[in-house]
């Protein structure tokens, strides 16, 4: 059975959205000519201003007048002095360059042409260096797009080994990705699958995968034709193991010792459905963390160590309706965690010792219908942990026994100590409601 979310994470794939590398320029064959043009014209403007500057401190010299003949004496005059000549020869003769003046000058402009020439050269050379860098960054681009798209074919796949071999090659294209867009796209994708429909199993032992029942064959009825791997049915225990491992390899990189870490993007598991899963010693310090119209009906999820430091983790509209989830031993220190229309109608929920130093934990509108919601030995130190606007109070949560309620800790405030006092009861002996002063 091919799912259709995959499908469109292929053709994504082969259009390169600007989330993937960015895209090589082609190099117009004119291009080159006239990026040389230009530097010639800018040359060639600084030489004329050189040029100028060294004809004037040179006391603006005739070019054009002839070279005096050393051969040639001056003659003579009847007093036996040079004749001056007329005036403006004179100064004509006085003001025109020498021949090794000439000479210098014409080294000048041979060293001037031969700079335009080293000015061509490492042009050209720029563009073929670009020009090659480009066709390896087309390369990349090829090999990112063909290992994406291989990797989406095999979670679709129907095959458990395939689609688990699918997960690890995904995980390992997100560690090899060079930019936060290719990462978080191949993030996008397990977590797509994690949102795929999926009804978790009640049998841990034996192979539970449902077979259909052939029809009794009447007279003049073909049989039924063999199952094709469109219409049939995953084994759950096989589907539980591939969820688990993409699990594992999401929250492996958002611990302390994780080789290439992907904390600070989106993980959106809106809608999925767990069953088991270990979330625990992660840190939540930046992006979009989405468990909204969660499921949590059976096994154990656990938060426990988790930090959430940063960014926004939202639970709204989460079910938790059996088994069990742990925030034991988690840290709110910073950023915003939203239980907002949550409905807690079965299972335990745990956020024993967890610690509320800063940041917000919201209720707004939640459900406390059933199951066991329990702050056993949790801190409020800094937090704000907000119940005042719970919708259904019928189970409330179990605190542990004072006199006043912890800083930060908001209770409803309709009654809140005969509300909450009389259905709590204790917490594995020593749990009670905070009563408010």
């Amino acid at each position: 059975m091919r799912f259709p979310r995959l499908r469109d994470a292929r053709r994504a794939s082969r259009r390169l959205p600007n989330s993937q590398p960015r895209r090589a320029k082609r190099l117009r064959p004119g291009s080159l000519l006239l990026h040389i043009a230009v530097l010639l014209l800018c040359v060639a403007a600084v030489g004329y201003v050189v040029g100028w500057l060294l004809w004037t401190g040179l006391g603006r010299p005739d070019l054009a007048a002839p070279l005096p003949d050393p051969l040639v004496s001056p003659s003579p005059s009847s007093s036996g002095t040079p004749s001056p000549g007329p005036p403006s020869a004179g100064r004509s003769a006085s003001r025109s360059l020498t021949a090794s003046e000439r000479l210098d000058s014409l080294k000048t402009l041979l060293t001037v042409i031969g700079g335009l020439g080293a000015v061509v050269v490492l042009t050209v050379a720029y563009r073929k260096q670009r020009h090659g860098e480009n066709a390896e960054l087309r390369e990349d681009t090829k090999l990112f797009t063909d290992r994406f798209g291989a990797a989406a074919d095999q979670l679709g796949s129907d095959r458990a080994a395939v689609r688990l071999a699918g997960v690890y090659a995904m995980a390992r294209l997100a560690d090899d990705a060079e930019d936060a867009g290719s990462r978080q796209m191949c993030i996008d994708v397990l977590c797509a699958y994690l949102r795929m429909p999926y009804t978790p199993s009640e049998d841990d032992g034996r192979d539970s995968t449902p077979r259909r029942r052939p029809r009794p064959l009447r007279p003049g009825r073909r049989p039924d034709p063999a199952p094709t791997p469109a219409t049939e049915i995953r084994n759950p225990r096989e589907e539980r193991e591939v969820r688990e491992t993409a699990i594992r390899l999401i929250t492996v990189h958002l611990r302390d010792d994780a080789a290439v870490s992907w904390r600070g993007h989106d993980f959106d598991f809106t809608g999925a459905a767990f069953d088991r899963g270990d979330f625990s010693n992660v840190e939540f310090s930046g992006g979009r963390i989405s468990f909204s119209r969660a499921k949590f009906s059976g096994g154990r999820v656990s938060f426990g160590g988790a930090e959430f430091s940063g960014g926004e983790v939202s639970f709204d509209g989460a079910e938790f309706s059996g088994g069990e989830v742990s925030f034991d031993d988690a840290e709110f220190s910073g950023g915003e965690v939203s239980f907002t229309r949550a409905e807690f109608s079965g299972g335990e929920v745990s956020f024993t010792r967890a610690e509320f130093s800063g940041g917000r934990v919201s209720f707004t509108i939640a459900e406390f219908s059933g199951g066991e919601v329990s702050f056993s030995r949790a801190k409020f130190s800094g937090a704000e942990v907000d119940l005042a606007g719970v919708a259904d109070f019928t189970t409330p949560a179990v605190f542990d026994a004072s006199d006043r309620i912890p800083p930060g800790l908001l209770l409803p405030t309709s009654n809140p100590a005969l509300g909450i006092a009389e259905r709590a009861g204790p917490s594995s002996g020593d749990g009670a409601t905070p009563t408010p002063t």
